[in-house]
């Protein structure tokens, strides 16, 4: 199969990342699994090559559960992977100035923040 060796598992969430940011989605997927919430994290370093992969890969990598992405700037290139009604974390406002860490807990950048709106999404 396209992912031998890896166990099946009933992901309830699937978190898009790339550079920085797969730290960030790691440590979030240790958090939502002390919460008994399954997730994934995928590094997608290059948008470009993830697009040209086959239909089968692609959707087995995005099966049917949320998905969430995680990007330190604007949101909109991730939206084509958000499938039935994802949720894109990122940073849409300009002109703020602060440690990183600080901005990033400001514009829900911030493990604690992320499994908050991953759980409310949840729910619904």
């Amino acid at each position: 199969g396209i992912l031998a060796g890896f166990p099946m598992i009933d992901y309830k969430v699937t978190i898009l990342a790339s550079g920085s940011e797969v730290e960030l989605a790691l440590s979030t997927q240790t958090l939502l699994s002390n919460l008994g919430v399954e997730s994934k994290v995928v590094s997608v370093p290059c948008q470009e090559l993830f697009d040209k992969q086959s239909d089968e890969y692609k959707n087995k990598i995005l099966e049917n559960n949320l998905i969430v992405s995680l990007e330190a700037g604007t949101v909109s290139c991730w939206y084509k992977y958000l499938k039935n009604d994802g949720l894109p974390i990122g940073i849409d406002k300009f002109g703020k100035s602060a440690p990183y860490k600080e901005i990033f807990d400001n514009m829900n950048l911030s493990c604690n923040k992320i499994v908050s709106l991953i759980q409310k999404k949840l729910r619904k």
